[in-house]
């Protein structure tokens, strides 16, 4: 997941994939995770995130829905639910 500390990453939801790209000082860091079997239904989308929090975020959260602008995280068993505006 790159820098933590500062980088923005880009997510881009499209053709059944989730692709996270982080731009740093050392490159571009590429990364793709298939949304498996309800990929056909889920539209196109490109936000701006926080790094920091996707990595923080993913060690707590089961659900997250990506929209253009703001990023949700949920676990139901936990009683977890995180509404996050996006990065310009």
């Amino acid at each position: 997941m790159a820098d933590i500390e500062s980088a923005k990453t880009k997510l881009i939801i499209e053709a059944g994939n989730l692709k996270l790209v982080t731009e740093t000082h050392m490159g571009t860091v590429r990364d793709i995770i298939s949304l498996g079997r309800m990929a056909d239904a889920i539209p196109i989308v490109e936000a701006m995130v926080s790094a920091e929090l996707i990595l923080r975020m993913l060690k707590q959260a089961t659900e997250m829905a990506v929209l253009p602008n703001c990023t949700m995280f949920r676990n139901e068993e936990k009683g977890l639910f995180r509404l996050v505006s996006n990065l310009g």
